[in-house]
């Protein structure tokens, strides 16, 4: 098995004081757009995958009781669910808006730095429901 990457080389046309800032929560994305360094609009994406992770392990936890999840009839139920298809539908819609607004306004997207424990820190407090996030 062999696998091929692919790689492109594009030139882009950017403002140097326009930015697009974004801030990425559990149930939403916070949007910033800068123009000329000025705070020009503010949008708010609500994505609601914070509940939907939750509701998604409480069904697997139900599908799963007392069985082994090797069975064919909770393999079946388990592909039904659908959840990483629903996830990344949202995810990509979110993407695609953001690109576009950045295209339109002729910036460069900033993403806040992250660290490697960043997903230990937000759920420190939390019940054990929230661990299958992804």
């Amino acid at each position: 098995m062999a696998y091929l990457t692919f790689t492109k080389s594009v030139e882009i046309e950017y403002g140097p004081g326009n930015f697009v800032a974004v801030d990425v929560n559990e149930n939403n994305v916070t949007v910033s757009v800068f123009r000329n360094n000025i705070l020009a609009d503010v949008y708010r994406v609500e994505t609601h995958l914070g509940g939907m992770v939750i509701a998604y392990a409480e069904r697997r936890r139900r599908i799963t009781e007392g069985k082994s999840t090797r069975t064919r009839e909770a393999r079946r139920k388990l592909r039904k669910l659908r959840e990483k298809e629903r996830k990344l539908d949202i995810l990509r819609k979110t993407d695609g808006f953001i690109e576009k607004l950045a295209i339109k306004n002729k910036a460069v997207v900033v993403i806040g730095n992250l660290d490697w424990k960043a997903k230990e820190d937000m759920e420190r407090g939390k019940n054990a429901k929230l661990r299958h996030r992804k």
